[in-house]
Protein backbone atom coordinates (compact mmCIF):
# COMPACT_ATOMS: atom_id res chain seq x y z
CA UNK A 1 0.00 0.00 0.00
CA UNK A 2 1.02 3.58 0.68
CA UNK A 3 1.63 4.73 -2.93
CA UNK A 4 -0.59 7.73 -2.05
CA UNK A 5 -0.73 9.24 1.39
CA UNK A 6 -4.49 9.76 1.20
CA UNK A 7 -7.35 7.93 -0.50
CA UNK A 8 -10.47 10.07 -1.04
CA UNK A 9 -13.49 7.74 -1.09
CA UNK A 10 -16.56 9.14 -2.88
CA UNK A 11 -19.72 7.02 -3.40
CA UNK A 12 -22.02 8.33 -6.16
CA UNK A 13 -25.62 7.36 -6.81
CA UNK A 14 -26.54 9.21 -10.03
CA UNK A 15 -25.93 12.58 -8.40
CA UNK A 16 -25.00 15.45 -10.76
CA UNK A 17 -23.61 17.39 -7.78
CA UNK A 18 -20.52 15.17 -8.03
CA UNK A 19 -19.21 17.82 -10.44
CA UNK A 20 -19.06 20.37 -7.61
CA UNK A 21 -17.24 17.85 -5.44
CA UNK A 22 -14.64 17.09 -8.14
CA UNK A 23 -14.13 20.78 -8.87
CA UNK A 24 -13.30 21.36 -5.21
CA UNK A 25 -10.70 18.57 -5.40
CA UNK A 26 -8.99 20.18 -8.38
CA UNK A 27 -8.49 23.47 -6.53
CA UNK A 28 -6.84 22.04 -3.39
CA UNK A 29 -3.93 24.09 -2.03
CA UNK A 30 -0.72 22.35 -0.93
CA UNK A 31 -2.34 18.94 -1.38
CA UNK A 32 -0.32 15.85 -0.41
CA UNK A 33 -0.11 12.87 -2.77
CA UNK A 34 -3.66 11.56 -3.06
CA UNK A 35 -5.98 9.40 -5.11
CA UNK A 36 -9.71 9.75 -5.69
CA UNK A 37 -11.82 6.58 -5.75
CA UNK A 38 -15.28 7.10 -7.25
CA UNK A 39 -17.73 4.25 -6.65
CA UNK A 40 -20.66 4.53 -9.05
CA UNK A 41 -24.00 2.93 -8.22
CA UNK A 42 -26.84 3.15 -10.75
CA UNK A 43 -25.33 6.21 -12.40
CA UNK A 44 -26.85 7.26 -15.70
CA UNK A 45 -24.79 8.18 -18.73
CA UNK A 46 -24.69 12.00 -18.18
CA UNK A 47 -23.27 11.56 -14.66
CA UNK A 48 -20.77 8.93 -15.84
CA UNK A 49 -19.54 11.21 -18.62
CA UNK A 50 -19.16 14.10 -16.18
CA UNK A 51 -17.03 11.95 -13.88
CA UNK A 52 -14.90 10.61 -16.76
CA UNK A 53 -14.12 14.14 -17.93
CA UNK A 54 -12.10 14.74 -14.73
CA UNK A 55 -9.63 11.90 -15.35
CA UNK A 56 -7.36 14.42 -17.08
CA UNK A 57 -7.23 16.65 -14.01
CA UNK A 58 -7.33 14.27 -11.05
CA UNK A 59 -5.71 10.95 -10.02
CA UNK A 60 -9.09 9.33 -10.48
CA UNK A 61 -10.13 5.69 -10.32
CA UNK A 62 -13.74 4.76 -11.06
CA UNK A 63 -15.50 1.57 -9.93
CA UNK A 64 -18.90 0.42 -11.19
CA UNK A 65 -20.69 -1.22 -8.26
CA UNK A 66 -23.90 -3.23 -8.48
CA UNK A 67 -25.06 -2.61 -4.91
CA UNK A 68 -26.80 0.46 -3.52
CA UNK A 69 -25.92 0.19 0.20
CA UNK A 70 -23.52 3.03 0.92
CA UNK A 71 -21.50 0.89 3.33
CA UNK A 72 -20.84 -1.56 0.50
CA UNK A 73 -19.79 1.29 -1.80
CA UNK A 74 -17.34 2.68 0.75
CA UNK A 75 -15.88 -0.77 1.36
CA UNK A 76 -15.36 -1.28 -2.38
CA UNK A 77 -13.58 2.06 -2.57
CA UNK A 78 -11.20 1.14 0.24
CA UNK A 79 -10.44 -2.21 -1.33
CA UNK A 80 -9.53 -0.49 -4.60
CA UNK A 81 -7.35 2.12 -2.90
CA UNK A 82 -3.58 1.89 -2.44
CA UNK A 83 -3.59 4.32 0.48
CA UNK A 84 -3.23 3.67 4.19
CA UNK A 85 -5.46 6.58 5.19
CA UNK A 86 -8.99 7.18 3.89
CA UNK A 87 -10.91 10.42 3.67
CA UNK A 88 -14.66 9.81 3.31
CA UNK A 89 -16.70 12.44 1.49
CA UNK A 90 -20.00 12.25 -0.41
CA UNK A 91 -20.95 13.28 -3.92
CA UNK A 92 -22.96 16.24 -2.58
CA UNK A 93 -20.02 17.69 -0.63
CA UNK A 94 -17.67 20.55 -1.53
CA UNK A 95 -14.28 20.54 0.15
CA UNK A 96 -12.56 23.60 1.58
CA UNK A 97 -9.42 24.72 -0.23
CA UNK A 98 -7.13 23.04 2.31
CA UNK A 99 -9.22 19.95 3.17
CA UNK A 100 -6.82 17.38 1.71
CA UNK A 101 -3.81 18.88 3.46
CA UNK A 102 -5.63 18.89 6.79
CA UNK A 103 -7.06 15.40 6.23
CA UNK A 104 -3.60 13.97 5.53
CA UNK A 105 -2.14 15.68 8.61
CA UNK A 106 -5.03 14.38 10.73
CA UNK A 107 -4.52 10.86 9.42
CA UNK A 108 -0.84 11.00 10.31
CA UNK A 109 -1.60 12.13 13.86
CA UNK A 110 -4.79 10.25 14.77
CA UNK A 111 -6.50 6.94 14.15
CA UNK A 112 -9.85 8.60 13.42
CA UNK A 113 -10.61 12.27 12.80
CA UNK A 114 -13.91 13.99 12.20
CA UNK A 115 -14.46 17.55 11.01
CA UNK A 116 -17.45 19.94 10.99
CA UNK A 117 -19.93 20.07 8.13
CA UNK A 118 -21.67 23.21 6.89
CA UNK A 119 -25.14 22.14 5.69
CA UNK A 120 -26.84 24.29 3.05
CA UNK A 121 -30.58 24.57 2.40
CA UNK A 122 -32.34 26.45 -0.40
CA UNK A 123 -36.05 26.20 0.43
CA UNK A 124 -37.66 26.86 3.81
CA UNK A 125 -37.77 23.12 4.56
CA UNK A 126 -34.22 22.72 3.27
CA UNK A 127 -32.92 25.50 5.52
CA UNK A 128 -34.64 24.03 8.56
CA UNK A 129 -33.22 20.63 7.66
CA UNK A 130 -29.75 22.15 7.40
CA UNK A 131 -30.16 23.72 10.84
CA UNK A 132 -31.37 20.46 12.38
CA UNK A 133 -28.55 18.45 10.84
CA UNK A 134 -25.93 20.99 11.89
CA UNK A 135 -27.12 20.90 15.50
CA UNK A 136 -27.42 17.11 15.53
CA UNK A 137 -23.90 16.58 14.15
CA UNK A 138 -22.49 19.18 16.55
CA UNK A 139 -24.21 17.55 19.56
CA UNK A 140 -21.53 14.83 19.72
CA UNK A 141 -18.39 15.92 17.83
CA UNK A 142 -16.57 12.64 18.50
CA UNK A 143 -19.29 10.40 17.03
CA UNK A 144 -17.74 9.27 13.75
CA UNK A 145 -20.39 10.06 11.16
CA UNK A 146 -19.58 10.25 7.46
CA UNK A 147 -18.87 12.40 5.51
CA UNK A 148 -15.81 14.45 6.49
CA UNK A 149 -14.26 11.51 8.27
CA UNK A 150 -10.60 10.43 8.15
CA UNK A 151 -9.78 6.84 9.17
CA UNK A 152 -6.56 4.85 9.00
CA UNK A 153 -6.72 1.47 7.25
CA UNK A 154 -5.48 -0.24 10.42
CA UNK A 155 -8.72 0.73 12.20
CA UNK A 156 -10.82 -1.23 9.71
CA UNK A 157 -8.41 -4.15 10.03
CA UNK A 158 -9.04 -4.07 13.77
CA UNK A 159 -12.82 -3.63 14.08
CA UNK A 160 -14.10 -4.51 10.61
CA UNK A 161 -15.49 -2.68 7.59
CA UNK A 162 -18.82 -0.86 7.19
CA UNK A 163 -21.83 -3.15 7.48
CA UNK A 164 -23.06 -4.02 4.00
CA UNK A 165 -26.46 -5.33 5.10
CA UNK A 166 -27.52 -1.85 6.25
CA UNK A 167 -29.54 0.04 3.63
CA UNK A 168 -28.90 3.23 5.62
CA UNK A 169 -26.98 4.13 8.77
CA UNK A 170 -23.86 2.00 8.29
CA UNK A 171 -21.67 4.95 9.33
CA UNK A 172 -23.59 5.28 12.61
CA UNK A 173 -23.18 1.56 13.27
CA UNK A 174 -19.44 1.85 12.53
CA UNK A 175 -19.20 4.83 14.89
CA UNK A 176 -20.87 2.81 17.62
CA UNK A 177 -18.35 -0.01 17.14
CA UNK A 178 -15.52 2.52 17.43
CA UNK A 179 -16.99 3.70 20.72
CA UNK A 180 -17.40 0.17 22.07
CA UNK A 181 -13.81 -0.66 21.07
CA UNK A 182 -12.54 2.52 22.80
CA UNK A 183 -10.98 3.84 19.59
CA UNK A 184 -10.46 7.59 20.09
CA UNK A 185 -12.10 9.99 17.62
CA UNK A 186 -10.40 13.38 17.30
CA UNK A 187 -12.48 16.42 16.34
CA UNK A 188 -10.60 18.83 14.05
CA UNK A 189 -12.44 22.15 13.78
CA UNK A 190 -10.25 23.19 10.82
CA UNK A 191 -11.16 20.18 8.67
CA UNK A 192 -14.27 21.62 7.03
CA UNK A 193 -16.54 20.90 4.09
CA UNK A 194 -19.91 22.06 2.78
CA UNK A 195 -22.85 19.72 2.29
CA UNK A 196 -24.92 20.96 -0.67
CA UNK A 197 -28.69 21.31 -0.49
CA UNK A 198 -30.94 18.41 -1.54
CA UNK A 199 -32.51 19.11 -4.96
CA UNK A 200 -36.14 18.98 -3.71
CA UNK A 201 -38.16 19.13 -0.50
CA UNK A 202 -39.35 15.59 -1.23
CA UNK A 203 -35.72 14.47 -1.06
CA UNK A 204 -35.39 16.14 2.37
CA UNK A 205 -38.41 14.25 3.71
CA UNK A 206 -37.27 10.94 2.23
CA UNK A 207 -33.89 11.51 3.89
CA UNK A 208 -35.58 11.94 7.27
CA UNK A 209 -37.39 8.63 6.74
CA UNK A 210 -34.13 6.91 5.75
CA UNK A 211 -32.47 8.24 8.90
CA UNK A 212 -35.22 6.58 10.94
CA UNK A 213 -34.68 3.28 9.14
CA UNK A 214 -30.93 3.49 9.65
CA UNK A 215 -31.28 4.27 13.36
CA UNK A 216 -33.64 1.34 13.89
CA UNK A 217 -31.12 -1.06 12.34
CA UNK A 218 -28.18 0.44 14.23
CA UNK A 219 -29.92 0.43 17.61
CA UNK A 220 -31.76 -2.88 17.28
CA UNK A 221 -29.60 -4.39 20.03
CA UNK A 222 -29.08 -1.16 21.98
CA UNK A 223 -30.36 -0.32 25.44
CA UNK A 224 -33.80 1.25 25.95
CA UNK A 225 -32.10 4.48 26.97
CA UNK A 226 -30.18 4.70 23.70
CA UNK A 227 -33.33 3.92 21.72
CA UNK A 228 -35.35 6.58 23.56
CA UNK A 229 -32.66 9.20 22.93
CA UNK A 230 -32.53 8.30 19.22
CA UNK A 231 -36.32 8.43 18.86
CA UNK A 232 -36.98 11.69 20.68
CA UNK A 233 -33.73 13.69 20.14
CA UNK A 234 -34.48 16.02 23.08
CA UNK A 235 -31.40 18.15 22.42
CA UNK A 236 -32.91 19.43 19.15
CA UNK A 237 -35.91 21.15 20.73
CA UNK A 238 -35.41 24.76 21.79
CA UNK A 239 -38.07 27.14 23.09
CA UNK A 240 -35.86 30.11 22.26
CA UNK A 241 -35.99 29.31 18.52
CA UNK A 242 -39.73 29.68 18.15
CA UNK A 243 -42.70 27.68 16.99
CA UNK A 244 -41.60 27.18 13.37
CA UNK A 245 -38.28 25.64 14.33
CA UNK A 246 -39.83 23.26 16.86
CA UNK A 247 -42.59 22.35 14.42
CA UNK A 248 -39.85 21.38 11.96
CA UNK A 249 -38.20 19.23 14.64
CA UNK A 250 -41.52 17.49 15.27
CA UNK A 251 -42.01 16.91 11.52
CA UNK A 252 -38.50 15.52 11.20
CA UNK A 253 -39.08 13.18 14.14
CA UNK A 254 -42.42 12.01 12.73
CA UNK A 255 -40.68 11.01 9.50
CA UNK A 256 -37.93 9.26 11.45
CA UNK A 257 -40.48 7.39 13.56
CA UNK A 258 -42.22 6.27 10.38
CA UNK A 259 -38.90 5.04 8.98
CA UNK A 260 -38.08 3.33 12.28
CA UNK A 261 -41.47 1.56 12.34
CA UNK A 262 -41.21 0.55 8.67
CA UNK A 263 -37.77 -0.97 9.18
CA UNK A 264 -38.90 -2.77 12.35
CA UNK A 265 -42.00 -4.21 10.65
CA UNK A 266 -39.94 -5.30 7.66
CA UNK A 267 -37.59 -7.18 10.01
CA UNK A 268 -40.50 -8.79 11.88
CA UNK A 269 -42.01 -10.02 8.62
CA UNK A 270 -38.77 -11.49 7.26
CA UNK A 271 -38.79 -15.30 7.29
CA UNK A 272 -36.48 -16.83 9.89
Amino acid sequence: MNSSSLGVIVPVGNDPRIVDCLESLITQADAPPFEVIIIESNCEEPVRKSIASYCEWLPLKTIIHNKRQIGSLRNAGMQASMSDTFYFVDSDCVLSADSLRRAAASGAANQVTRGPIHFVGKSAIGRLDALLRTERYASDPTFAYCPNLVVRREVFSSIGLFREDFEYGSDGEFARRLHLAHVPVTYNQQLQLTHLAPPTDARVISTWIRYGEGRERRLRTASYREKASALFLPNLFSLSKGVTYNFAVAGCLACRWYGWARSSLREDNDPA
